[in-house]
């Protein structure tokens, strides 16, 4: 977590919510990155994680809940974010707009062990999946 002036100030951070990154929301639900970028049911502790290893003074607000969830646990929390110094220059460069923010941690957290061993069951997965089809198209022939 990052240290803090003010509980003032960083009431003006900006804030995201696990849903930005899930993968079963549109974007009019409140996904902020492609369905390409977007990852399977994301949790808190994988964004934690994520902005400390980025280096990106965060705040963890885990009793918030995004409105359109309130009823479920799964999503509760939320991040409060800061990505530009109160000079105004980027703390990660190329990084200074809400949208390049998820982009960027759903890329982090994609590099996690448990997200890189999850991609490779489901990679096997469809790999089987297709090779089923494929016999099954070749004995209706």
């Amino acid at each position: 977590m990052s240290s803090l002036s003010s509980p003032r100030l960083v009431k003006n951070w900006k804030v995201l919510y696990p849903i930005a990154l899930d993968k079963s929301r549109s974007v009019s639900e409140g996904r902020l990155v492609s369905a390409a970028e977007s990852l399977t049911n994301p949790t808190m502790q994988e964004i934690i994680q994520a902005c400390e290893a980025l280096k990106i003074p965060i705040v963890a607000e885990k009793t918030k809940r995004h409105p359109s969830v309130a009823c479920d646990p799964e999503f509760a929390g939320r991040v409060r974010y800061q990505l530009t110094t109160f000079e105004g220059s980027p703390i990660v460069a190329n990084c200074t707009t809400k949208t390049a923010f998820a982009r960027l941690l759903a890329r982090q957290i994609k590099t996690t062990p448990s997200r890189a061993a999850q991609a490779k069951h489901d990679a096997e997965v469809a790999a089987s999946k297709a090779k089923d089809a494929a016999k099954k198209a070749k004995r209706r022939h």
